[in-house]
């Protein structure tokens, strides 16, 4: 939890419900994960603030009500994300777990807070793998989702498109975080055009895989293409080759590198990488309201 974060697309974090059930990113063998939050649950388990393990549900609503209590930054410059300027504060929920994952139990982190939280001036932003069961909590209790809820969803791979349409069910401001994208996915012209926003990323962490750059730019181009804003969030680990990044490293002894048919990419780790696809930041955020 914490009032400023490193995540590009959010000005805050509060973690209420810092667990998950396991996704296709989570095994709960360390070199086979590739859930970030459950190597961080793992590192703080049983800690203050932390559950026991990651698949033990352990609520923390009361940070929410902290998080309530924020001033409202409206008209404050963001220097190191402009692009979030002219915004409230945004705040993301559970980016250390899945809040509406099967054994969470949103009533018991959400529903005591929903109304102060729709009457603030803070724009909450949820992400899920299981959007069916956020469609299903939220469609039980509003006509309309409140305008400063921003209802997400993760796809990672082909498969997992099956998820937008599962959110697309909601009339409420959608989005998708395609992070970490593991495989070439092709977003259907329809889905694109009910989402308010698309964030895209490669993936970070001890066990990161490389993405392959033709990947992100089908994506954009989709998106693009429908009329809706695009955020790319990062490389990841792995930076390709092709990248004008890469460049000022050229020569440079790399710990690992992983080859294709068509390109090469480098393990320089995520900062190194960036966040520049072709020579261009992606950072554009939905407009207010609907």
């Amino acid at each position: 939890m914490g009032k400023t974060t490193k995540i590009e697309y959010t000005d805050s974090t509060i973690n209420p419900a810092p667990f998950c059930s396991g996704c296709e990113l989570y095994s709960p063998e360390p070199d086979k994960n590739h859930c970030y939050a459950a190597t961080l649950c793992r590192r703080y388990a049983g800690k203050r603030g932390w559950p026991e393990t990651f698949t033990t549900p352990t609520y923390f609503p009361e940070r929410i009500e902290q998080a309530l209590r924020w001033p409202d930054l409206t008209g404050t410059e963001r220097p190191d994300k402009p692009w979030l300027n002219g915004y409230p504060r945004i705040i993301f929920l559970n980016d250390l777990g899945d809040g509406f994952s099967p054994i969470a139990d949103p009533h018991k982190w959400l529903t005591p807070y929903l109304t102060d939280m729709e009457y603030s001036s803070h724009i909450w932003l949820f992400l899920t793998k299981w959007p069916k069961r956020l469609a299903d909590f939220f469609s039980a209790i509003y006509r309309m989702v409140p305008d400063n809820f921003w209802l997400g969803t993760t796809i990672t791979t082909q498969a997992t498109v099956r998820r937008g349409y599962e959110l697309a069910k909601l009339n409420a401001n959608l989005w998708l975080s395609l992070e970490p994208l593991l495989e070439p996915v092709e977003l259907p012209h329809d889905l694109v055009k009910r989402m308010r926003w698309v964030v895209v990323g490669g993936e970070s962490g001890k066990n990161a895989r490389p993405s392959h750059p033709s990947w992100f730019r089908a994506v954009r181009n989709r998106v693009l293409g429908a009329g809706v804003p695009f955020l790319f969030k990062q490389w990841g680990e792995w930076l390709p080759n092709d990248q004008p990044q890469v460049r000022p490293l050229e020569g440079n002894p790399y710990p690992a590198a992983f080859w294709t048919l068509s390109y090469v990419s480098f393990r320089v780790g995520k900062k190194s990488a960036g966040r520049e696809l072709d020579g261009q930041l992606w950072s554009q955020m939905p407009r207010m309201g609907r």
